[in-house]
Formats: C-alpha cells, sequence, structure tokens
C-alpha cells in the first residue's frame, strides 16, 4: 500500500500535481534521521491559478474542502471513491509521521485519540461535491 499514490497538502487531491509553491521541505535535519517525512513539503508559498477547492459532503452530514486542480475539478464526483482511499493513505502516513512532526512520541492518551480519529474518518465515506471555487477568488475575497 504505500507505494500507492496519497494526497499531500498543496497537492491536487485528485491526480496529485502540485498546486502550491513548495518553500521548504522536510530534511533529516529538520525531521530527523528515519523520517518518513524527509522530503515531504514543509511551508508552503503561492498557490497556482488553477488550483480550485471544492466542499465535499460525507454520510453523516459533516463536510471537508479539497484542492483540486482545474483539470480535476468537473471530475471528482465520477472519482470519489478513488481520491477518498488517497486521502484515507493520507492519514495513516500522518499517523505514521506524527512523532516527528513534534520532536517527540505521542503519549498513549495521544496515540488512542489518533487511532479513534483514524477509525471514525475512515467509516466515512463521501457523497458528492458541494461547490467548487477558484482559491485566488476565494483568497481575494477574504483580503477585501
Amino acid at each position: 500500500m504505500s507505494d500507492l499514490p496519497r494526497n499531500r497538502a498543496g497537492f491536487c487531491t485528485a491526480c496529485y500535481e502540485p498546486l502550491f509553491d513548495v518553500d521548504e521541505v522536510w530534511t533529516e535535519e529538520t525531521a530527523g534521521r528515519g523520517s518518513p517525512l524527509v522530503g515531504e513539503p514543509r511551508r508552503y508559498g503561492e498557490v497556482y491559478d488553477n488550483a480550485f477547492r471544492v466542499g465535499v459532503l460525507f454520510t453523516d452530514g459533516t463536510t471537508t474542502m479539497w484542492t483540486v486542480c482545474e483539470e480535476c475539478v468537473d471530475s471528482v464526483n465520477e472519482n470519489l471513491p478513488r481520491i477518498w482511499a488517497g486521502v484515507i493513505r493520507a492519514f495513516a502516513f500522518d499517523w505514521k509521521a506524527k512523532p516527528w512532526m513534534f520532536g517527540q512520541a505521542l503519549s498513549e492518551e495521544q496515540l488512542k485519540f489518533q487511532a479513534d480519529d483514524i477509525c471514525r474518518v475512515a467509516s466515512l465515506a463521501p457523497l458528492g461535491v458541494l461547490y467548487s471555487e477558484r482559491w485566488t477568488d476565494m483568497i481575494a475575497r477574504e483580503n477585501g
């Protein structure tokens, strides 16, 4: 499963193409030797013009936002199972990487919370896209 694509922040949730400049990546110095984070984006810069934000509705009534590229925005609904599988793989990766992100091992309580959260999220299913908007439009609106 580790060689299958997974979603990453700053990349298209559907095709995994970059949608933000990557200003910095994790190194052995910043993440630690043996960290799964080495080479992964650490800080992001400007958003690309072809980036869209889509609101997705889940079976429990909750929503989330995914970032997708202009080429994928109209096909998210038809690709929900494949996209969702990549999101779940990202959760699993993050779980594995958490000790390096925070520079210390997680407590038993933190591990239990994280495992429960992953199980909760994995039990959901995305129903469809509620809306989409260009990232640059959203940023312009929020900046006045």
